[in-house]
Protein backbone atom coordinates (compact mmCIF):
# COMPACT_ATOMS: atom_id res chain seq x y z
CA UNK A 1 0.00 0.00 0.00
CA UNK A 2 1.40 3.36 -1.06
CA UNK A 3 0.32 6.48 0.76
CA UNK A 4 -0.72 9.15 -1.69
CA UNK A 5 0.64 11.92 0.56
CA UNK A 6 4.21 10.65 0.25
CA UNK A 7 4.13 9.43 -3.33
CA UNK A 8 3.10 12.68 -4.98
CA UNK A 9 5.67 14.57 -7.02
CA UNK A 10 7.75 17.05 -5.09
CA UNK A 11 9.67 20.02 -6.37
CA UNK A 12 13.46 19.81 -6.52
CA UNK A 13 15.50 20.91 -3.49
CA UNK A 14 15.39 24.66 -2.91
CA UNK A 15 12.16 25.03 -4.88
CA UNK A 16 8.58 25.35 -3.66
CA UNK A 17 5.21 25.16 -5.35
CA UNK A 18 2.39 27.65 -5.27
CA UNK A 19 -0.75 27.22 -7.30
CA UNK A 20 0.83 24.48 -9.40
CA UNK A 21 3.84 26.61 -10.35
CA UNK A 22 7.40 25.95 -9.31
CA UNK A 23 8.92 28.84 -7.37
CA UNK A 24 12.19 29.57 -5.61
CA UNK A 25 11.93 28.82 -1.89
CA UNK A 26 12.33 31.77 0.48
CA UNK A 27 15.07 29.97 2.42
CA UNK A 28 17.10 29.62 -0.79
CA UNK A 29 16.79 33.35 -1.45
CA UNK A 30 17.88 34.16 2.12
CA UNK A 31 20.94 31.93 1.84
CA UNK A 32 21.89 33.48 -1.49
CA UNK A 33 21.56 37.02 -0.13
CA UNK A 34 23.93 36.17 2.73
CA UNK A 35 26.44 34.72 0.27
CA UNK A 36 26.20 37.76 -2.00
CA UNK A 37 26.65 40.14 0.93
CA UNK A 38 29.79 38.33 1.99
CA UNK A 39 31.23 38.68 -1.53
CA UNK A 40 30.34 42.35 -2.05
CA UNK A 41 30.83 43.53 1.51
CA UNK A 42 32.25 47.03 1.23
CA UNK A 43 34.66 46.41 4.14
CA UNK A 44 36.51 43.41 2.68
CA UNK A 45 39.25 45.35 0.85
CA UNK A 46 38.48 43.92 -2.60
CA UNK A 47 38.17 46.26 -5.54
CA UNK A 48 35.17 46.46 -7.86
CA UNK A 49 36.58 44.23 -10.62
CA UNK A 50 37.49 41.46 -8.16
CA UNK A 51 33.98 41.51 -6.71
CA UNK A 52 32.47 41.19 -10.19
CA UNK A 53 34.74 38.22 -10.98
CA UNK A 54 33.67 36.48 -7.76
CA UNK A 55 29.99 37.19 -8.43
CA UNK A 56 29.92 35.76 -11.95
CA UNK A 57 30.10 32.01 -11.10
CA UNK A 58 27.63 32.44 -8.22
CA UNK A 59 25.08 34.16 -10.45
CA UNK A 60 25.48 31.69 -13.33
CA UNK A 61 25.27 28.67 -11.03
CA UNK A 62 22.26 29.92 -9.10
CA UNK A 63 20.32 30.93 -12.21
CA UNK A 64 21.15 27.63 -13.93
CA UNK A 65 19.81 25.69 -10.96
CA UNK A 66 16.57 27.71 -10.70
CA UNK A 67 15.93 28.31 -14.41
CA UNK A 68 12.92 25.97 -14.41
CA UNK A 69 11.22 27.98 -11.67
CA UNK A 70 8.88 30.89 -12.30
CA UNK A 71 11.32 33.45 -10.93
CA UNK A 72 11.20 36.67 -12.96
CA UNK A 73 10.31 38.80 -9.94
CA UNK A 74 12.94 37.16 -7.74
CA UNK A 75 15.65 37.72 -10.35
CA UNK A 76 14.75 41.39 -10.77
CA UNK A 77 14.69 41.91 -6.99
CA UNK A 78 18.09 40.25 -6.56
CA UNK A 79 19.50 42.32 -9.41
CA UNK A 80 18.30 45.56 -7.82
CA UNK A 81 19.70 44.62 -4.43
CA UNK A 82 23.04 43.64 -5.92
CA UNK A 83 23.40 46.81 -8.01
CA UNK A 84 22.66 48.94 -4.94
CA UNK A 85 25.35 47.15 -2.95
CA UNK A 86 27.80 47.50 -5.84
CA UNK A 87 27.10 51.26 -5.93
CA UNK A 88 27.75 51.41 -2.19
CA UNK A 89 31.05 49.61 -2.66
CA UNK A 90 32.14 51.93 -5.46
CA UNK A 91 31.24 55.00 -3.41
CA UNK A 92 33.36 53.72 -0.56
CA UNK A 93 36.17 52.76 -2.95
CA UNK A 94 36.30 56.35 -4.21
CA UNK A 95 36.91 57.46 -0.57
CA UNK A 96 37.74 61.19 -0.78
CA UNK A 97 35.52 64.04 -1.91
CA UNK A 98 37.99 64.96 -4.63
CA UNK A 99 37.96 61.44 -6.11
CA UNK A 100 34.17 61.25 -5.93
CA UNK A 101 33.76 64.57 -7.74
CA UNK A 102 36.29 63.54 -10.41
CA UNK A 103 34.62 60.16 -11.01
CA UNK A 104 31.13 61.67 -11.15
CA UNK A 105 32.40 64.15 -13.75
CA UNK A 106 33.87 61.25 -15.78
CA UNK A 107 30.46 59.55 -15.68
CA UNK A 108 28.79 62.60 -17.24
CA UNK A 109 27.34 64.40 -14.21
CA UNK A 110 27.45 68.21 -14.32
CA UNK A 111 30.03 70.20 -12.40
CA UNK A 112 27.64 71.59 -9.76
CA UNK A 113 25.81 68.31 -9.06
CA UNK A 114 29.03 66.30 -8.91
CA UNK A 115 30.44 68.80 -6.41
CA UNK A 116 27.24 68.66 -4.29
CA UNK A 117 27.11 64.87 -4.21
CA UNK A 118 30.87 64.38 -3.96
CA UNK A 119 30.90 66.45 -0.76
CA UNK A 120 27.73 65.01 0.77
CA UNK A 121 27.76 63.68 4.31
CA UNK A 122 24.99 61.16 3.62
CA UNK A 123 25.58 57.49 4.26
CA UNK A 124 26.59 54.92 1.65
CA UNK A 125 23.13 53.38 1.24
CA UNK A 126 21.43 56.75 0.94
CA UNK A 127 23.90 57.89 -1.73
CA UNK A 128 23.57 54.55 -3.55
CA UNK A 129 19.82 55.20 -3.92
CA UNK A 130 20.33 58.82 -5.01
CA UNK A 131 19.21 59.84 -8.49
CA UNK A 132 22.76 60.94 -9.32
CA UNK A 133 24.36 57.54 -8.66
CA UNK A 134 21.42 55.63 -10.13
CA UNK A 135 21.72 57.68 -13.33
CA UNK A 136 25.50 57.52 -13.62
CA UNK A 137 26.03 53.94 -12.40
CA UNK A 138 23.14 52.40 -14.33
CA UNK A 139 22.66 48.97 -15.90
CA UNK A 140 24.67 49.92 -18.99
CA UNK A 141 27.63 50.97 -16.84
CA UNK A 142 27.61 47.67 -14.94
CA UNK A 143 27.30 45.66 -18.18
CA UNK A 144 30.27 47.55 -19.61
CA UNK A 145 32.28 46.58 -16.51
CA UNK A 146 31.45 42.88 -17.02
CA UNK A 147 28.49 42.44 -14.65
CA UNK A 148 26.09 39.77 -15.87
CA UNK A 149 23.08 40.26 -13.64
CA UNK A 150 20.53 37.74 -12.43
CA UNK A 151 17.79 38.96 -14.77
CA UNK A 152 19.97 39.00 -17.92
CA UNK A 153 21.35 35.54 -17.17
CA UNK A 154 17.88 34.17 -16.33
CA UNK A 155 16.42 35.58 -19.53
CA UNK A 156 19.26 34.10 -21.60
CA UNK A 157 18.98 30.66 -19.94
CA UNK A 158 15.17 30.45 -20.15
CA UNK A 159 15.15 31.35 -23.85
CA UNK A 160 17.00 28.10 -24.44
CA UNK A 161 14.11 26.18 -22.79
CA UNK A 162 11.33 27.54 -25.02
CA UNK A 163 10.30 24.86 -27.56
CA UNK A 164 10.14 25.88 -31.20
CA UNK A 165 6.69 25.63 -32.78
Amino acid sequence: VVKTQKSRERPPAGHSTHGGRIRVAKASISRLKLKLKSIINRNNGKNFKTKLQELKPVIIGWVSYFRLADAQGVMKELDGMLRTRLRMGLWKEWKTCKTRVRNLRKLGIGKQKSYEWGNTSRGYCRVAHSPILCRSLDNDYFRSQGYAGFWDTYERKTKLLIPFS
